[in-house]
């Protein structure tokens, strides 16, 4: 298991919080002036995350950027260290069920994730070699010893074409019951145990770089 140095850890986890909880703020700005009924009718809007914010002095100054949908990458200046930040569109159709995904790479192993849900607020977090949490609380996935009791999470059957599509639906009829939309958040559900598969295709390094240490 890779395991991160304790004391790079500690600030990446500090600086980490620091941005989700400038996030906090925003959002509970926005929520003052408007209604949540009035915010699902309008165009999605990605939120700037600041790095002015006070750093660990560990942590060199980075560089931040985003686009909606795309990968972007926040990088380390004096090592291979990434964190790309990417923003799902679900909102645009007016599900609350979207979430923010933030990973950090070290030597191109990633070592910490985080899912935050702020509708719902919900943080999932990961850290390599650490128990996983929910809102500061242990978790971990349930135990599943055969696929057909499984629960099974996709985002949309329509991303599977071809041989993933055949693939697919031979899961999809062996599962206990199949169960569709959630995007990122069925990633929590997954690592939360209240759900066994989360089953996808096409994934971007974006999509799944914030998973593997939650999961």
């Amino acid at each position: 298991m890779h395991k991160l140095p304790a004391e790079t850890a500690a600030g990446t986890q500090t600086w980490v919080n620091g941005v989700l909880q400038q996030q906090e703020q925003q959002q509970q700005e926005q929520q003052r002036s408007s209604s949540w009924q009035h915010r699902r009718q309008q165009p999605v809007r990605t939120h700037v995350v600041s790095t002015r914010r006070t750093r660990p002095t560990s942590l060199p100054p980075i560089s931040a950027g985003h686009n909606l949908g795309q990968s972007a990458a926040l990088t380390h200046a004096c090592s291979d260290t990434h964190v790309p930040v990417p923003w799902r569109a679900t909102p645009a159709a007016g599900k609350p069920l979207f979430g923010t995904l933030i990973a950090l790479l070290h030597r191109g192993v990633p070592v910490l994730g985080v899912i935050d849900q702020p509708v719902t607020r919900e943080r999932w977090v990961g850290l390599a070699g650490q128990q996983s949490s929910l809102n500061g609380r242990p978790i971990s996935v349930r135990a599943c010893g055969h696929v057909k009791d499984a629960y099974m999470y996709t985002t949309t059957p329509h991303m599977f074409a071809g041989d993933t599509e055949q693939a697919f639906h031979r899961v999809r009829d062996a599962v206990r019951i199949p169960l569709y939309g959630c995007d990122c958040y069925a990633y929590g559900l997954l690592a939360a145990g209240h759900c066994d598969l989360v089953v996808e295709a096409d994934l971007k390094p974006y999509d799944y770089m914030a998973l593997v240490p939650i999961i």
